[in-house]
């Protein structure tokens, strides 16, 4: 076979010819009015046309969107994975009364009972989705067949500190509908990331709880209950440098609380005031849950000893940390671990 010059079989330029005449870009645009050029190069008549940006469809959260804190809030989320166990649960099971010291949602595939939560008493049934943010009771009875459920345990916070619950208004209980493949196929893959443990699981498992998280929140904005004029939400901003600082010294048991106040220049006693009236907790409460939280999740994700994770907590006094941890969490430290690594978080 003969090549010519320009290395082609047939010994010409395989390059299209340059034209002379200017090309009418307009005429190119396909049909579809979605699509604008982008690039032209009218010597040879190619183009890359792009899709209108205005011709997505909208997120129905307009509720979100329209509240300028909002997108700080999210990219400040932090999602620390405990447990996510699949359960089949017999008539007459139940939980509870109780209350928790991390967050938690139940997906119901099969189910036909009730729960108490947060001072309501809903109606539980297939495909239901029920979130109960820490410290919330709850109780939760079934009353007929077998049931079906993914329990998902997890830690959801702001600036390592801030409830992203009860910052955001998450509604405690939403028929899945529509969203029901979506929840049924995240669920099955947290189970299975807690079970087999992956090098990445823990990423993995923050991945998807935080994805389930912005589903509700981009699709189901309508039932969460935004409090604007909320003292919390009011007063965040001023105690940001307060709280950041707070989650990065949780390890020192010598953190003060005056040093903490410096960080938003006032004085300690009104500090105090107004972290209590904002947060709902003092800081010296605030710090301890913290602290809590923190070796919970060390007890779940690592192999340190109870007195090692004690003094990264910030506890110089081990049997302190001991009698905090139940008083926080209503079970000891190794209870709470050996609960983790079967799939039986309280």
């Amino acid at each position: 076979m003969q090549t010519g010059a320009a290395g082609s079989p047939t010994g010409r330029d395989w390059r299209p010819a340059r034209h002379a005449a200017v090309i009418d870009v307009a005429a190119l645009v396909p049909n579809d009015p979605m699509y604008s050029i982008a690039q032209a190069k009218p010597e040879n008549a190619s183009y890359c046309a792009s899709r209108n940006l205005d011709t997505f469809p909208q997120f129905p959260d307009d509720i979100f969107r329209a509240n300028p804190h909002v997108h700080h809030w999210i990219e400040s989320e932090q999602i620390i994975p405990i447990s996510a166990v699949q359960w089949i649960w017999t008539e007459g099971w139940s939980v509870g009364p109780r209350t928790l010291s991390d967050s938690m949602w139940f997906w119901f595939e099969q189910v036909d009972g009730w729960v108490k939560i947060g001072g309501q008493q809903h109606r539980l049934k297939p495909n239901t989705l029920l979130l109960i943010p820490r410290g919330v009771e709850h109780e939760i009875y079934h009353q007929h067949g077998e049931a079906r459920v993914y329990a998902t345990h997890f830690q959801a916070t702001l600036y390592g500190s801030v409830s992203l619950f009860e910052l955001l208004g998450f509604p405690l209980c939403i028929d899945g509908g529509e969203h029901s493949a979506f929840l049924q196929i995240n669920s099955l893959q947290l189970v299975r990331e807690f079970a087999i443990k992956s090098p990445g699981w823990m990423r993995c498992m923050s991945t998807l709880i935080s994805q389930v998280l912005l589903h509700l929140l981009r699709y189901e904005s309508a039932s969460f209950t935004i409090r604007d004029h909320s003292r919390m939400q009011a007063e965040l901003p001023r105690l940001l440098p307060a709280l950041t600082w707070m989650h990065e010294h949780l390890g020192d048991p010598d953190a003060r609380i005056a040093d903490m106040a410096a960080t938003i220049h006032i004085c300690e006693s009104q500090f105090r005031k107004l972290f209590t009236k904002s947060m709902g907790l003092s800081p010296v409460q605030f710090m301890q849950r913290q602290r809590i939280e923190k070796a919970s999740s060390l007890l779940s994700a690592t192999d340190d000893s109870i007195e090692q994770i004690a003094m990264q907590s910030g506890f110089a006094d081990v049997p302190f940390f001991y009698r905090t941890f139940k008083a926080w969490t209503k079970t000891s430290p190794g209870e709470y671990r050996r609960a983790v690594k079967n799939g039986k978080v309280p």
